[in-house]
């Protein structure tokens, strides 16, 4: 989401300095943070839906 941002940012400043900005992303970092979201979002998403799977099997 922040990428645009950071772009854009970079280039301005590029533009206006007069001088090469470079910008630097930890990928390592952001790639963990996604997966870590990733992981987080279907263990919300299977956990609630299996336990209500249990429930109408008992019914």
């Amino acid at each position: 989401m922040a990428a645009p941002a950071l772009f854009g940012t970079a280039h301005g400043l590029r533009e206006e300095l007069g001088l090469p900005v470079e910008l630097a992303v930890a990928w390592p970092w952001v790639a963990g943070v996604i997966t870590g979201c990733l992981l987080v979002a279907t263990a919300a998403t299977v956990l609630p839906a299996r336990a209500a799977l249990r429930r109408m099997r008992r019914a």
